[in-house]
């Protein structure tokens, strides 16, 4: 994931990743893992009903409140 990915494709790779988690969360696998490069914030809201890991990739991400 990265919020501030440019490109027209997001296919979840490095090179084109999903600008918003919900697309991230609807990609991922049970018990998969969506990797967030921090970097800029986007407020969002989504429900995650699946287990799975979040990580922050080069930097601090906050999730949550």
């Amino acid at each position: 994931m990265d919020f501030n990915y440019k490109g027209a494709v997001q296919n979840g790779t490095f090179d084109s990743p999903y600008k918003l988690l919900a697309s991230g969360i609807s990609a991922v696998a049970s018990g998969g893992i969506i990797n967030i490069k921090p970097g800029d914030s986007s407020e969002t809201f989504s429900d995650i009903n699946k287990p799975m890991q979040i990580r922050s990739v080069g930097g601090t991400a906050i999730v949550g409140h």
